[in-house]
């Protein structure tokens, strides 16, 4: 019964943004985006809106290198289940084999994080929101994030270093 079920799953999920995946890939996978924006020179964030899921694609010169997906309703944000989880992660695998769920606890002992990593370097987070036990959004990150976040952080950098200079 937890097959079918978990295959039905999969069938209603989107097929995801993949970690590597261009721009065109992505655009062609989900259609216009509602909402781009270019924080820093070479990096784009896409979202985009498919079915009940919301995905948010980051790509540093045109490659994805991040994912954060959310499932919304009419009433807001919902709670990812196990299964879907586990049918993002597994659309998101890339041949691929994710590692073992490590739960990562706050200073007070309470769960703050779930993370897994692939064996090509990608990992995947989760963290339940209110203390929750199930997460509104999961996250997937590739080895290139760091590219995005360093061309961002110099972006910022210098962004700030012009405020500065003009006052």
């Amino acid at each position: 019964m937890k097959t079918i079920l978990l295959l039905f799953l999969v069938s209603c999920l989107p097929c995801y943004a993949h970690i590597g995946e261009t721009i065109d890939q992505s655009i062609k996978r989900y259609g216009t985006a509602y909402d781009i924006k270019e924080p820093a020179p070479l990096c784009k964030d896409m979202s985009f809106m498919t079915g009940a899921f919301y995905v948010k694609a980051s790509f540093y010169k045109g490659v994805c290198v991040g994912l954060n997906i959310s499932k919304s309703d009419i009433s807001g944000l919902r709670e990812l289940s196990d299964a879907e989880i586990k049918a993002i992660l597994d659309q998101n695998s890339d041949g691929a084999t994710w590692g073992e769920f490590e739960r990562i606890p706050d200073s007070s002992g309470e769960i703050w994080e779930t993370q897994c990593k692939r064996s090509d370097g990608t990992f995947a987070y989760w963290v339940p929101l209110d203390k929750k036990v199930q997460p509104y959004s999961i996250n997937i990150l590739g080895p290139d994030i760091d590219d995005y976040d360093a061309a961002y952080k110099a972006a910022q950098l210098n962004a700030a270093k012009k405020e500065t200079n003009g006052l």
